[in-house]
């Protein structure tokens, strides 16, 4: 896949070869941070991953979330909020 020139901040393209999805991340890096659009990355990974698992399933029962992300930030709302969702 070859690099193409955008004016976005943060664009992500991606093309199909071989029956294989092939992605590029472009994004300023004086915006935004290598480890966020790493987790940016990890995230649309899962998703895509259970699409054919999920194709039965409603959009909205869909995690955006890699496990471990969903899972940390239940915890971290939970401790700062008491569990009371507030």
């Amino acid at each position: 896949l070859k690099h193409e020139k955008v004016d976005y901040p943060l664009a992500i393209l991606g093309s199909e070869a071989s029956g294989e999805l092939l992605c590029v991340l472009q994004y300023a890096a004086e915006l935004f941070g290598a480890a966020t659009m790493r987790s940016l990355l990890d995230g649309m990974e899962a998703v895509l991953l259970s699409l054919p698992s999920s194709l039965h399933l409603a959009e909205n029962s869909l995690s955006l979330l890699p496990p471990a992300a969903l899972s940390s930030l239940v915890y971290e709302r939970n401790r700062v909020t008491g569990g009371t969702g507030d």
